[in-house]
């Protein structure tokens, strides 16, 4: 090979290598570029959040805070109130850093009144009730919902609606049945109320456990449904799967009452927030009346 071939290659090569090196020098230009754009949005989004959590932070101190007339703070009036709040789980979450428990600022005072108010609220919904359904059983006389729902403006406002709507359904549950056992299934429901509220006041945290007890309940639902439908087709009626579907969906609706407790009580895994005390009262409500007339159709059935 000649001088001049001999130079040609190791020209080539040289070239080559030059290539290569500015190949490698741009890739590791832009992956430090990418680094540094990567650590300045996370450094962004790191600012983002302190800054969400002092002002929830700073909200929820203003919303302690009262003047000296005792009204609360202007800076509390209007201020954006969580509807529900989801903690999950694992290293972080929901800001409790790993240890399964929210950091966020809880306000004893507020949550105390908002619980306080929501138990009034039940407290009405429930003496309503009560009182249509000593007036149908002293007196004999029972309206019809349709009529009631023309003639009565009280029908078409809610929380009045419901209201009346539960109480003609309990009305029409208690109207056949013996007047002791309703006494009976109105101390019965009393206790496995409180019960359920000592639990919902105890340490474990049943909301953590709240899709569980929906798939559960949505199973539940599904198979009984089929064994009843079952059961009306073929003309069969035996007593003791009817009890026990009743038991099953007694204890079901036990654990969703003590979930609903927590849920308003607060700090827990998933709470109401407190500007939603009609939802909250609503669903204390309609979970007692339920667990009354599933107590009641119990006894109903062992009395028979």
């Amino acid at each position: 090979m000649s001088t001049k071939g001999i130079a040609d290659v190791i020209r080539s090569e040289v070239n080559i290598f030059i290539e290569d090196e500015k190949e490698k020098r741009f890739n590791d230009n832009k992956n430090l570029e990418e680094q540094k754009h990567k650590e300045t949005k996370e450094r962004k989004n790191t600012v983002q959040i302190n800054d969400q959590v002092k002002d929830l932070e700073k909200g929820v101190s203003e919303k302690s805070v009262k003047s000296r007339d005792g009204r609360k703070s202007k800076s509390s009036i209007g201020r954006q109130t969580l509807w529900i709040q989801f903690f999950g789980y694992g290293e972080g979450a929901g800001g409790g850093g790993g240890n399964d428990q929210p950091n966020f600022t809880y306000d004893p005072e507020s949550r105390n009144y908002f619980v306080k108010f929501v138990f009034m609220i039940l407290f009405v919904m429930l003496l309503v009730t009560i009182g249509i359904v000593a007036l149908v059983l002293n007196t004999g006389i029972i309206i019809s919902i349709s009529l009631l729902m023309m003639c009565s403006e009280c029908s078409r406002r809610p929380p009045c609606n419901f209201v009346i709507g539960m109480s003609f359904v309990v009305v029409t549950m208690t109207c056949r049945v013996r007047t002791n056992l309703i006494f009976n299934a109105v101390i019965a429901t009393a206790a496995v109320v409180l019960v359920c509220v000592l639990l919902a006041c105890s340490s474990f945290d049943f909301t953590k456990w709240y899709l569980y007890v929906v798939v559960i309940a949505m199973a539940f639902a599904a198979v009984a449904t089929i064994i009843s439908i079952s059961m009306l087709v073929m003309n069969i009626h035996y007593k003791p799967i009817q009890m026990v579907i009743l038991l099953i969906g007694t204890i079901i609706n036990c654990v969703v009452l003590i979930m609903e407790l927590q849920t308003i009580l607060g700090g827990r895994a998933v709470e109401i927030g407190e500007s939603d005390y009609a939802l909250a009262a609503f669903m204390l409500y309609t979970s007692i009346i339920e667990l009354f007339l599933k107590i009641l159709h119990l006894m109903d059935m062992s009395d028979d």
